[in-house]
């Protein structure tokens, strides 16, 4: 065996003790840092690694606490991962029974009391689009539209709300209540919200935004967008 392979076995057998898990998150992390090559790839070459120095209590009772603690954490969030992934699962197959696409007029699976037909009607019957030029340059938060987040402030989703927040807003637009909003050179991943705040809030130009000519219900139609 050559010589340099045994401080990465060392390293491997520690990564196998829980204490250890824990320093190597936080510590090693630190204090491996001025051993780190500054070559055009940094790497961390083996016989620096037995130089690496540790800050850790040599009490091994309180080293097992430790240990203990941080394994209860472990072994919730793999549980509290595999309920989130049933619960997935039963979305994704909720979603396609209870929708249906225009081959019928009954949903696979329905609330109980309800039996009527499901209508047909073309977009352009259901919503109608709007823009509304922030042209007074009023002093609204301004939004970006996350496929995952959906309506985020520029301030959250930002480093200190991004260029854009001490920019002239007046050819922002402004969106109200229950209006959808997506961008669209970015429709194919998603990129499609229901804003639900009921201030007046700012957005790109770049965004379509469109709301519902009925009093529908505007989160059933987000879900129906996303099936």
């Amino acid at each position: 065996m050559k010589k340099n392979f045994l401080p990465l076995l060392i390293a491997e057998f520690w990564l196998q003790k829980n204490i250890l898990k824990v320093l190597f998150c936080n510590s090693v992390r630190k204090n491996s840092k001025k051993f780190i090559s500054k070559s055009t790839i940094p790497h961390l070459i083996s016989s620096n690694v037995l130089k690496i120095e540790l800050k850790f209590t040599p009490d091994v009772s309180e080293q097992l606490k430790i240990s203990q603690l941080f394994e209860t954490f472990e072994n919730l969030l793999n549980k509290l991962e595999q309920k989130i992934h049933l619960l997935k699962d039963l979305k994704n197959n909720l979603t396609k029974k209870m929708f249906t696409d225009l081959s019928s007029d009954f949903p696979s699976i329905r609330f109980k009391g309800f039996s009527q037909p499901w209508k047909t009607e073309q977009i352009s019957d259901l919503f109608q689009t709007y823009k509304n030029k922030n042209s007074n340059n009023l002093k609204l938060i301004s939004y970006s539209v996350s496929n995952k987040l959906g309506f985020v402030s520029q301030k959250q989703l930002f480093k200190k709300g991004g260029k854009a927040i001490f920019a002239n807003k007046d050819n922002s637009q402004i969106i109200t209540k229950n209006s959808f909003a997506f961008n669209p050179s970015r429709i194919q991943v998603g990129s499609l919200a229901l804003y639900k705040n009921s201030m007046l809030g700012l957005i790109s130009p770049m965004y379509e935004i469109f709301k519902l000519k009925k009093d529908y219900n505007s989160d059933y139609f987000l879900i129906w967008f996303k099936t």
